[in-house]
């Protein structure tokens, strides 16, 4: 007995994936998806045709932009709304993290200075602790005044070079 090979059909098999999405931005859209925090995709942005990063945030409630002079000229400084201390009386500036990383900032050093609207892939911003993801809620860092996660568009983005 000679056994015979048999060609069986097979269904079509589709592969679909979204070629923006670096490893990081998983966890971005899972948060969107659970919606404590303001959201903003890079079609968001595009769209408020926005010249400065801060400008983003002008467009959060609670978030408080505000020009101060700093060492290296004309800066941002922004905060949320909430105050610190047993008196209230010191401003509360927020946390910044880029791709995942805490990217701390001194008082007089704004983030327009490090990251442009045109980097940006999206943004994650959380004004109050109790909307914060663990993995944003750094102590060290004082992340209890609020947390702005940008993440930045790769290389490889077609429409980056626009």
């Amino acid at each position: 007995m000679t056994l015979a090979a048999v060609p069986l059909p097979l269904e079509t098999v589709t592969v679909t994936g979204d070629t923006m999405i670096v490893p990081g931005m998983r966890g971005f859209q899972e948060r969107k998806e659970r919606g404590t925090g303001k959201f903003f995709t890079r079609e968001d942005i595009e769209r408020m045709q926005v010249r400065l990063f801060s400008d983003i945030l002008r467009r959060v409630p609670g978030m408080q932009v505000q020009s101060a002079n700093g060492s290296y000229g004309q800066g941002m400084s922004i905060q949320t709304g909430r105050t610190q201390g047993i008196s209230g009386g010191r401003t509360c500036p927020v946390l910044f993290y880029v791709n995942g990383a805490p990217f701390p900032l001194t008082h007089d050093v704004a983030i327009n200075n490090y990251v442009s609207p045109d980097e940006v892939a999206a943004v994650e911003v959380y004004t109050g602790t109790s909307q914060i993801p663990a993995q944003f809620s750094s102590s060290q860092y004082n992340a209890r005044c609020g947390v702005v996660v940008i993440w930045t568009r790769s290389s490889n983005d077609p429409r980056r070079s626009r």
